[in-house]
């Protein structure tokens, strides 16, 4: 329920009978109002009015109430969130797969060498050639929300929002020039450059930046008749998508060489027999490294999401079960017999949110 203090029972003596809406009391409603969700003015008569702005919900005295749609909608967004739990990468990543509508902000990493771009319009950044690039930047907040406002409304809101009230697990410094807000609604996640005196929209922030082999190396070296070449972990398309072509072939058929002209990298043929025995027994493609049915952990994933690579909520799902799993079982070996069966009888978290 999205208010301890008022039942079901309240709201049907009340007068109010739809279960279409839960109830609320007049401090909650005001609470969810200033989180964007939309508020009922409900009656004892059985109808309901929305609530338009703040001075709707301070003038009702009676029950108030917000859809249980929206109401499953926020509390489905803060389990994946994970109440800021989660690294920002896959915050970020949430923020992007998620399909309920929400914002985002971004702010410029710390460091000197952004001290060019920190607070400065982009008239400023253009005059000394300086691009605004996602890599400069750090994913800080997300928060969805349900009321609707057109793109101008909402922006406005928010800059007004993150200057004079910041949420209380907001972590970054107050909106400014050089920020970014990112608005997802309907499924289409546009950017808003926080300029001198307006927001700009951005085409291309959130276009990955251009496959470098350098950023994807192993640390591992494979030596062919021809030389020794550092193994980078992509793919031949993605290579081919680098300006790198097929050189030559290690001697067991393991790598091929993909070189430009200038330089060249070892990578792994994907259609040798391993591999091809790996793919047909591992969970997550993303482990394909010789050692057959193994499956990623948390802290992989957390590695993977802050190199840039695509993740998946399901395996991140999974892993954190397994240790889960795998704690409890840990927590048997050395607990007396009473306690054992406590923890065996236990229902998860994942149990008690399906009741």
């Amino acid at each position: 329920m999205p208010d301890p203090d008022v039942s079901i029972a309240d709201r049907n003596a009340y007068g109010y009978l739809s279960d279409e809406l839960l109830p609320l009391s007049k401090e909650r409603a005001a609470e969810l109002f200033e989180q964007d969700l939309t508020v009922y003015l409900l009656y004892e008569d059985n109808t309901e009015a929305m609530a338009f702005d703040r001075e709707d919900i301070d003038n009702h005295n009676g029950l108030f109430g917000i859809e249980k749609a929206d109401w499953l909608a926020l509390q489905e967004y803060e389990e994946m969130k994970g109440d800021g739990k989660l690294s920002p990468e896959m915050s970020e990543q949430l923020f992007l797969e998620h399909s309920k509508d929400a914002f985002a902000i971004y702010q410029l990493k710390d460091g000197d060498e952004l001290r060019d771009y920190r607070f400065e319009g982009l008239d400023w950044l253009k005059s000394r050639e300086l691009l605004v690039e996602r890599d400069n930047y750090n994913f800080v907040y997300t928060e969805p929300f349900t009321q609707y406002a057109n793109q101008r409304d909402r922006l406005e809101e928010i800059w007004e929002r993150f200057n004079n009230d910041h949420p209380a697990d907001f972590k970054g410094h107050s909106l400014s020039v050089s920020d970014i807000v990112a608005i997802k609604q309907n499924g289409v996640v546009t950017y808003h450059y926080c300029d001198s005196y307006d927001f700009k929209e951005l085409s291309k922030f959130a276009e990955p930046a251009p496959i470098v082999p350098d950023n994807f190396l192993t640390g591992e070296k494979v030596e062919t008749p021809r030389g020794s070449f550092s193994l980078a972990d992509m793919t031949k398309e993605q290579m081919a998508a680098a300006g790198y072509g097929y050189h030559h072939s290690s001697d067991d058929g393991a790598y091929h060489i993909m070189g430009n002209g200038t330089r060249a990298f070892a990578i792994r043929n994907e259609d040798n027999p391993l591999r091809a025995a790996e793919m047909s027994t591992e969970q997550n493609y993303n482990q394909i490294d010789g050692i057959l049915n193994n499956q990623p952990t948390v802290a992989q994933l957390e590695e993977d999401a802050k190199s840039g690579k695509p993740i998946s909520l399901m395996d991140l799902l999974d892993a954190t079960r397994r240790e889960e799993k795998q704690s409890v079982m840990e927590q048997l070996k050395t607990k007396p017999l009473q306690e054992k069966e406590k923890l065996k009888k236990a229902p998860s978290v994942g149990a008690e949110m399906e009741r």
